[in-house]
């Protein structure tokens, strides 16, 4: 911390300022409260200066006290609007407080700023985070080069380590997912040497996710533990932390665990959480309505679907609340849901949801004795699962398949990823050249791919690979 009490109200704000941002609070609510209390002292005087230190602050609280981070991020803007770390300061709190549609239209102005001005490292960072919940992705993406590219040339480890692992969310989201976890093992070893205990327990809990998906129960655990440690009961993060252990459970097939794990958080989190920032409440509902808690699944549903009105609601937060109602939809009165989730999905790169989306579909279906109608979303759920590495969940899709039927049994030991992806296109009406639109290879590609198919599935023609494949 900065220790100067006979420097010039002045020189003492921008040193402790610099320090804030390029050091990193270890105690970040003591140097929010201290950032408040030298802004105060220059507003009058050095107003735009005041307005970066209440700003400042505000970035620092947002995760811990959305309360506190708002009304500073309120004030830092009524002194410097014009400023782009500001107006973003402001976006993210009104984000994170649940007020997305007002926290959108603050954010426009300054991103369109950033399109004109190269922004700070510091700046461009933050401001990819605001892009990613709210699902620009492309932004997001294209500001987090930027910041990792003056991080580096600056020598900022402390930027660089958060915009790499901020990149690893964005990684983890858009199904890129070797690339996630190459990002966020770099931004957690620079954030060890550096010592920022936060900025540690992020990466784990981002690399502890990575892990919930792919099945590596070990290895999700032990960073679920050490993040639980760092984060010494920072609300966001120990959500994050205990919501990668729920989905590790969901996944395994443990909807019991996944609901000691995740319904706790209901309390830590009032009506106005943004259910973007931590992603933990379609996971809960899912447990709930797998292990036949209605009751439950409806109370935590309404409580959920206020988040999905207005035109703030993302269209993530729309397409799984839709998935949530299918789920728990009485009867056969589902497929309504179900619909309106996929034609959702579409409209963004989520490839993990929107294949959980046909797996959820696929079960209900096949409940439902509606067994062809099942296995085509069965096999575009396997195929996804397969490509990304989501080992428990393509085995879920794998048994649902291969129940009561010689189908499962194929796809187990005979057909490999990639062969089911190139089935899961086929049987759904795609000629060779669609799917091969659709893959991104060639159309001998293939070719290749369904001559194997065809024998080691004992088919003739695809009329005849559709016919076994959906059951008909």
């Amino acid at each position: 911390m900065v220790n100067a009490p006979a420097a010039h109200p002045e020189t003492r704000a921008r040193a402790l300022l610099e320090w804030a941002q390029r050091v990193g609070p270890a105690d970040p609510m003591t140097t929010h409260e201290h950032l408040l209390t030298e802004a105060l002292l220059i507003e009058n005087d050095q107003p735009a200066l005041a307005a970066e230190m209440l700003g400042e602050a505000a970035w620092i609280a947002v995760t811990i006290d959305a309360d506190r981070a708002l009304d500073a991020a309120r004030r830092a803007h009524s002194l410097g609007p014009g400023a782009p770390n500001v107006a973003l300061a402001l976006a993210m709190t009104l984000v994170v407080a649940g007020r997305a549609e007002e926290g959108d239209a603050v954010a426009t102005a300054a991103l369109a700023s950033l399109d004109r001005d190269a922004g700070s490292m510091f700046t461009l960072s933050r401001s990819a985070v605001l892009s990613l919940w709210r699902e620009h992705y492309d932004d997001a993406r294209r500001l987090l080069e930027r910041a990792i590219t003056c991080a580096r040339d600056e020598h900022n480890q402390v930027v660089l380590a958060n915009a790499l692992d901020t990149h690893a969310a964005l990684d983890y989201r858009t199904g890129k997912w070797p690339a996630a976890r190459a990002r966020s093992a770099e931004a957690l070893r620079i954030a060890e040497a550096v010592g920022g205990e936060l900025q540690r327990a992020s990466c784990l809990t981002t690399l502890a996710r990575l892990d919930a998906v792919s099945g590596r129960e070990a290895d999700c655990r032990r960073r679920v533990a050490e993040a639980l440690d760092l984060a010494d009961g920072n609300r966001t993060h120990v959500a994050y932390a205990v919501s990668a252990r729920g989905l590790l459970a969901l996944g395994l097939d443990d909807p019991e665990e996944a609901i000691r794990e995740l319904g706790p958080l209901r309390a830590a989190f009032d009506d106005r959480a943004e259910p973007m920032v931590v992603q933990w409440v379609p996971d809960l509902l899912e447990a709930l309505a797998r292990a036949g808690r209605n009751d439950d699944w409806s109370d935590v549903f309404a409580w959920f679907e206020d988040s999905t009105r207005g035109a703030g609601a993302t269209t993530w937060t729309r397409a799984v609340a839709a998935r949530c109602r299918g789920l728990g939809a009485g009867g056969r009165d589902f497929d309504g849901a179900f619909h309106e989730a996929l034609e959702l999905h579409s409209k963004t790169p989520t490839p993990f949801e929107r294949a959980r989306t046909e797996l959820c579909y696929g079960e209900r279906l096949r409940r439902a004795r509606r067994r062809a109608d099942a296995n085509g979303y069965l096999l575009a759920a396997l195929a996804t699962f397969e490509r990304l590495g989501a080992a428990p969940w393509a085995t879920r899709a794998r048994r649902e398949l291969g129940r009561g039927t010689r189908l499962g049994g194929a796809i187990e030991t005979q057909l490999t990823a990639h062969e089911i992806e190139v089935v899961s296109l086929v049987v759904r009406g795609l000629t060779n050249r669609e799917a091969a639109a659709a893959l991104f290879v060639s159309p001998k590609t293939i070719d290749y791919h369904l001559v194997n198919v065809y024998r080691k599935l004992d088919v003739r023609s695809r009329t005849e690979l559709t016919r076994l494949m959906l059951g008909r």
